[in-house]
């Protein structure tokens, strides 16, 4: 504006109420042309590494960079135990022990991983742990447990095919790992059998070692049923020290013992009305053939009783004032008799 003419205020109203020159992007909108854009400059492409380009890597990174060896990371990763890290040797487990192939390369026989095949076997410790835990839960059963005298049912009542079920319910590991060390080198067709039973002396004999006293069952039956057959005591004592049965002295004394039993079974139940018992008093001499100073002779007065559970019996048992001999008793009144027509064994004959 001149500076000769004068300016009034409202000589600035039509400067501010005029709009604003439009800008050179704003024209360009409006004409419909495009601007061009810088964009930022594309980096070079790098290209794909190799498995071993990868591998040198990862060590370079540990070796110079990190400072770490690769047992270095996997304890410090143990030692941690936020969230994240947990994750991690989740992950780093999972792979490292469930991956079929990884496992191959590091514990298959045909590799040269020996070293990391038995430091693996040691470390897991099964004798002491898993294989130990299985033989302790055999000899509760049973059959390999403690020997009770009420409910033993005698070595031939064994049924081996059941014992191996059990095998298999309670010692799967030890059961699998006999297998495959028993496992013939010949794989010959006419001699395939079931080495279920041998397996199962094996088990007994594991049992009865780790408690004699209370996983015994098996040994003591077996002996008694090798004492029943006539077998001597120097066998015995050759099974004995095999883990097969218990000591000689053992089954005498249990034998005494169920002698004692049962003579107190009998004398308990003859008390009983319907209890018909019979007994017979048998004596003997043992003696020497040779001629001693000595005497060694024996004299042995046993009894042996048997009582038998009457059928039709009046109350208060049998008496001597019920017997009338003006009745004659023929063979017929005995075996059609009703209480003999009831029983099972009388349809066998």
């Amino acid at each position: 504006m001149d500076p000769e003419y004068p300016s009034s205020p409202l000589s600035s109203l039509r400067s501010i109420s005029l709009p604003p020159s439009p800008s050179p992007s704003s024209q360009a909108r409006a004409s419909g042309s495009r601007i061009p854009v810088r964009r930022r400059p594309r980096q070079p492409y790098r290209q794909r590494l190799t498995a071993e380009e990868k591998l040198d890597k990862v060590f370079s990174l540990f070796g110079h960079e990190i400072g770490w060896t690769l047992g270095e990371f996997i304890k410090v990763l143990r030692s941690k135990q936020d969230v994240v890290n947990a994750r991690r040797k989740a992950s780093l487990g999972t792979v490292m022990y469930t991956d079929p192939e990884v496992l191959e390369c590091f514990l298959n026989r045909s590799t040269t991983q020996n070293e990391v095949r038995k430091a693996l076997i040691n470390t897991l410790d099964l004798g002491n742990n898993e294989l130990r835990d299985e033989i302790r839960s055999l000899g509760e059963y049973k059959h390999f447990g403690q020997f009770m005298v009420d409910g033993n049912t005698g070595f031939e009542s064994l049924n081996m095919a059941k014992l191996v079920d059990i095998l298999q319910q309670r010692t799967p590991l030890m059961l699998q790992l006999l297998r495959s060390t028993a496992r013939p080198v010949c794989q010959q067709r006419e001699r395939q059998s079931d080495f279920g039973p041998r397996l199962v002396l094996i088990l007994a004999i594991l049992c009865f070692s780790q408690r004699r006293n209370l996983a015994s069952n098996f040994q003591t039956t077996f002996g008694l049923y090798l004492h029943s057959k006539r077998v001597k005591r120097r066998q015995l004592d050759l099974l004995t020290q095999l883990g097969v049965t218990v000591s000689y002295q053992s089954i005498l004394r249990l034998i005494k013992q169920l002698s004692e039993d049962a003579a107190k079974s009998v004398a308990e139940t003859g008390h009983s009305d319907n209890a018909v018992t019979a007994y017979d008093n048998f004596e003997q001499m043992e003696g020497i053939k040779e001629q001693r100073v000595e005497g060694n002779d024996k004299f042995y007065s046993v009894t042996t009783g048997e009582v038998i559970q009457g059928i039709d019996i009046p109350p208060g048992g049998l008496q001597q004032e019920m017997l009338n001999p003006r009745v004659e008793l023929q063979a017929s009144d005995i075996f059609f008799a009703p209480g003999n027509s009831q029983d099972t064994i009388e349809h066998q004959v």
